[in-house]
């Protein structure tokens, strides 16, 4: 197993198995924030179940944010440094064009005042707009 994958999911209280690992790794190949089907295309040799539910615990684990704007849940990885707040605070900016999902990194948005007694779970910023990509086509 690659050491710095093992670590990794090892730092985030992951047991590295074989698939664990090899889903780790090819993460990396994907664009930034992908969904199970980037996924499945990339790993054809991974059950899909399989490959579920180890999003689905990288997930838990802090290894992974998710966004499910637009009815799509896709996954992004993590690359903070302090896991005590990434399921408060990620925020994603999405094209109502094209649907491409960016990460907004390094930026930690602030819990809103909840009513008493409520207790999140998980918040979900999304900025909804238009990409460079697409935004130069609209002028064109």
């Amino acid at each position: 197993m690659d050491s710095n994958t093992e670590k990794l999911l090892v730092d985030h209280g992951i047991r590295p198995t074989a698939i664990r690992t090899l889903v780790l790794r090819n993460i990396g190949s994907l664009p930034e924030v992908f969904t199970l089907a980037d996924a499945e295309e990339l790993m054809e040799s991974v059950d899909r179940s399989t490959l579920f539910r180890t999003l689905e615990l990288f997930t838990e684990a802090g290894l992974l944010h998710v966004d499910t704007a637009g009815g799509v849940k896709k996954y992004c990885l993590c690359t903070c440094h302090d896991h005590s707040h990434h399921k408060e605070t990620h925020i994603h900016a999405t094209c109502r064009i094209c649907g491409q999902t960016f990460c907004i990194k390094h930026f930690r948005a602030d819990l809103p005042p909840l009513p008493e007694g409520f207790r999140a779970e998980q918040v979900a910023y999304t900025v909804e707009g238009v990409c460079a990509k697409c935004g130069g086509k609209i002028h064109e």
